[in-house]
């Protein structure tokens, strides 16, 4: 779900509010959507087997003597996967959270540029310098 969330704000980013101008460009936008399409299944693939061998490895005894799970393993394993997962969600609102913020940025810097070039003082005078902290 988390990459899902930053496949729709992937999405939703500058390159795809471009227009499409011709079936070339038409054709890159849909291999881009298929790399990432694909890249976040790997992704998740990932996440499952490393989940998958973590807890196995914190829950399971080797010494097993029964076939089925014990109800030590089963709760360990419940537990186990509910904190990955859980920890996985936040990690990825996170870094969703972070992208939004690096992109707005990059986009007020884009909007600041043109500006800067236009005037024929130099780029340091462009500076606020009542917002940076000398300390």
């Amino acid at each position: 779900m988390i990459f899902f969330n930053f496949y729709a704000n992937f999405q939703k980013s500058q390159i795809f509010k471009k227009p499409r101008q011709s079936k070339s460009t038409e054709m890159a936008t849909e291999a881009q959507l298929q790399q990432v399409a694909e890249l976040e299944i790997e992704m998740m693939s990932d996440m499952y087997r490393r989940m998958t061998s973590t807890c196995e490895t914190k829950c399971i005894s080797k010494a097993f003597k029964e076939a089925e799970l014990t109800k030590g393993e089963a709760t360990c394993l419940d537990r186990c996967v509910a904190k990955y997962l859980d920890v996985h969600e936040r990690l990825g609102k996170k870094l969703t959270s972070m992208s939004q913020q690096d992109e707005s940025a990059l986009q007020k810097i884009a909007q600041e540029e043109p500006r800067q070039q236009n005037s024929p003082l130099p780029y340091w005078m462009h500076t606020n310098f009542a917002q940076i902290d000398f300390e």
